[in-house]
């Protein structure tokens, strides 16, 4: 519990631009998922999302609130995949279309940062992106 309060305490010590970003994702790929859930790429782009979360609060714990935390969307990419094989044919039409297309959009552009992120990590970039005070 405690890497878990330690974990939201750092969020609040994010730059205003970050927490808004990272409200969008938690929107787009974590709650309206839930919204489609009779859908089977809507239910793993939700699971990937929540099992993301938990692998941050475990690299949160071990590491910090460093680059490295971009590793935990690896448990996102088959959720990307069957975006991409869902979107890509022929987009359905309606809400589920339309998550379809903006899921998609915001999963590839968050992993290729955590692409940099990660190498950036494996480079030696390995001071914390946010410190708490006291």
């Amino acid at each position: 519990m405690r890497a878990i309060r330690s974990f939201v305490a750092s969020l609040a010590w994010m730059s205003a631009l970050a927490r808004v970003r990272a409200g969008l994702v938690l929107g787009l790929l974590g709650l309206a998922p839930l919204a489609f859930l009779d859908q089977r790429t809507a239910a793993v782009v939700a699971v990937g999302f929540w099992s993301g979360g938990v692998s941050m609060f475990v690299l949160h714990a071990r590491f910090g609130f460093t680059r490295l935390l971009s590793l935990a969307h690896l448990c996102w990419l088959p959720g990307v995949v069957l975006l991409t094989l869902e979107a890509a044919p022929v987009v359905p039409e309606g809400g589920y279309g339309a998550w379809l297309q903006a899921a998609l959009v915001v999963s590839v552009l968050v992993l290729v940062a955590d692409v940099r992120d990660v190498a950036r990590w494996i480079g030696g970039d390995r001071a914390p992106l946010v410190t708490l005070p006291g």
